[in-house]
């Protein structure tokens, strides 16, 4: 019999541990971790309990350890006992995810019960105020999945707390109700992925110590802000949108795919709305917030109040680290960044229309040399479903330990993984992504991986021609436009043409 009981990093775990060893009659061997050098699963002895915890190993490296053994324990220690709500929710994430035959939970969590049986709750209209959107900066939205505008911004008069529109949301949460701005997760659920609704809500009730839904009540003020200040970018993603992308824009109106309305707006910087009293996170996207002047006045803001602290998460596509960038970084003690990457190396400079791979690789290495933490967001297309693994054998092996998350294109449908053509091809990639790192450190990422595999090998999977046939006009006549050919970007796609 080999157990495992995980714990909260404290002289209690290895306690406990010890005694559970010796009411079971078996060998105690300690704490595993991986901090001073990596820990040989072959090692694992038999008749024997160890303990571990989730800031000793990776939250992959945890599982793939956890699989090892018969049985794995959380300890009954209270969550207040973890340095942070967050190691908690891993932990009994840990638990979860485990092969292990026997899997003990100490643990009666209020908010992951609320989540099963109240399928349309989620904490963002709570804590969240999402200001703008790339073409209109006083457009107001649930979140960003969500396609439905409630208002917008009216600089004279914030009432996030009190604004009807903002308490029917809420209170059709409450009450279970299904909402039209959440379809977006529900589908995901509906695929039987872990939603972005149930992992925003576990992270900011772990974040906020919040106990139950009267608690929600306590907050007066929005401590999160999503920032989607302005389109410019410096790309043409074959993924992005008119509306995402001012280059974009340009080039759909070339070929007569868009037309531009006219924003009767006077608002153009939601940053000035940011109240620094609560906010414990902003997340800044665009376009390309590296070309935003209202972010870069922002960064200057805080750091004239010395509010140098506060969690800033930027979606970047990494092309650009300007020199009035990197004066903020000995500052600002927490900004962190996600890359937008898509493929490996010449595979990204396609997608990602304009991108240059070695000067997103050496942004990459200058940040991390810098003590910043980089994720990676991939958007999955009909691109890019079959030649993923090697991006991530690269990240392994080049900077291990990052997070990456996925993200499924859905619109248009012609870009959607579905439309890839060869099954097999598409099976044999993303088989190979599940021996990486990327896979076993973010179980999100793992779903998604997972949910594709199974799309592909399901028996029904059937291309449709047309959708196919629209994928080809569309690219050729970007590549024709662009000068560039997906010839040489693809041997594969191309032969499927009709």
């Amino acid at each position: 019999m080999k157990i495992i009981c995980l714990g909260n990093n404290t002289e209690d775990s290895d306690s406990m541990a010890k005694t559970l060893a010796g009411n079971r009659q078996l060998a105690y061997h300690g704490l595993i971790s991986d901090i001073d050098q990596l820990f040989e699963i072959n090692e694992i002895r038999d008749n024997s309990v160890y303990h571990s915890t989730i800031f000793d190993c990776t939250f992959g490296r945890l599982i793939k350890i956890c699989d090892q053994f018969d049985e794995v324990i959380m300890l009954d220690q209270p969550k207040e006992s973890y340095s942070h709500p967050d190691s908690w929710s891993k932990t009994l994430q840990v638990i979860q995810k485990t092969c292990a035959p026997i899997k003990v939970y100490q643990a009666d969590d209020y908010w992951l019960n609320l989540l099963e049986t109240n399928k349309s709750f989620c904490v963002l209209p709570w804590v969240q105020q999402y200001l703008g959107n790339a073409d209109d900066p006083s457009v107001v939205r649930v979140c960003c999945r969500s396609p439905i505008q409630i208002g917008t911004i009216d600089r004279n008069d914030q009432t996030w707390q009190d604004d009807p529109k903002y308490k029917d949301i809420r209170e059709s949460m409450i009450n279970g109700k299904p909402l039209p701005h959440c379809g977006y997760c529900y589908d995901q659920e509906q695929q039987g992925l872990i939603s972005d609704r149930r992992t925003e809500t576990l992270e900011w009730v772990n974040r906020l110590d919040l106990v139950n839904l009267e608690a929600l009540e306590t907050i007066k003020k929005p401590v999160y802000y999503e920032v989607r200040a302005s389109d410019r970018c410096n790309l043409q993603c074959r993924m992005c949108d008119p509306k995402s992308s001012h280059r974009i824009a340009k080039e759909y109106q070339t070929l007569g795919w868009y037309t531009p309305t006219q924003k009767q707006t006077s608002f153009s910087n939601p940053f000035d709305l940011i109240d620094f009293q609560d906010t414990k996170k902003i997340y800044v996207s665009g376009g390309e917030p590296m070309l935003n002047s209202a972010f870069f006045k922002w960064l200057d803001r805080c750091a004239q109040i010395g509010n140098t602290d506060i969690e800033c998460l930027i979606n970047t596509n990494g092309t650009k680290l300007p020199l009035r960038f990197k004066k903020f970084l000995p500052i600002f003690s927490n900004l962190q960044f996600v890359f937008s990457i898509d493929g490996y190396g010449e595979d990204n400079d396609y997608i990602r229309w304009g991108s240059r791979w070695h000067d997103i690789v050496a942004n990459w290495q200058f940040l991390v040399s810098n003590g910043n933490r980089v994720h990676v967001n991939t958007t999955v297309s009909i691109y890019n479903v079959h030649k993923l693994s090697r991006l991530y054998q690269f990240i392994d092996q080049n900077f291990p330990g990052t997070l990456v998350h996925i993200n499924l294109a859905k619109d248009p449908a012609h870009l959607d993984v579905r439309s890839f053509p060869d099954a097999r091809l598409a099976i044999s990639d993303l088989e190979k992504i599940r021996d990486t790192d990327c896979y076993h450190n973010n179980p999100l990422m793992a779903d998604n991986i997972e949910h594709l595999i199974k799309t592909f090998a399901n028996d029904d999977y059937e291309v449709s021609t047309d959708k196919l046939q629209q994928f080809f006009s569309f690219n050729d006549q970007l590549d024709l436009l662009r000068t560039s050919d997906i010839n040489r970007f693809d041997k594969h796609l191309p032969t499927w043409r009709l």
